[in-house]
């Protein structure tokens, strides 16, 4: 006996079709589905959005706390530089060495932190 053979793309030669019921094509049913996925459908874009919100949230804390500890640093290294200097008396600093200050200290300044190491810097630059 011959055996026929089922093809995977026999419907395509044939032309048989297969539907998908989607829970009928008329009726409450069907309203009901679409407006089931309508709802799906805006729940995961709210959720996507609210995931995008949340990553650039995050990303934002994460940049301004690493610029805080990044100018603290920078904060600490100029004070250090300026203790050096006063306790070795010297009176004038190379030019390099003050551009490099005042370079670091713009970096850092902050009114509120900083108007005490701007005063010190500006004696600097006046005795330089």
């Amino acid at each position: 006996t011959v055996q026929k053979l089922s093809h995977p793309a026999r419907h395509l030669m044939f032309g048989n079709k297969r539907r998908v019921d989607l829970g009928g094509r008329r009726g409450p049913n069907r309203r009901k589905l679409l407006e089931d996925t309508r709802k799906q459908r805006a729940i995961r874009l709210q959720q996507q959005r609210e995931k995008n919100a949340a990553i650039k949230i995050q990303a934002f804390y994460r940049g301004t706390s690493s610029l805080k500890k990044e100018r603290d640093s920078h904060r600490q290294q100029w004070d250090s530089l300026i203790a050096e200097l006063q306790k070795t008396k010297i009176t004038t600093i190379s030019s390099t060495r003050l551009r490099n200050a005042t370079r670091q200290f713009l970096f850092f300044f902050s009114w509120q932190q900083d108007s005490a190491r701007l005063l010190r810097l500006c004696r600097m630059l006046y005795q330089s």
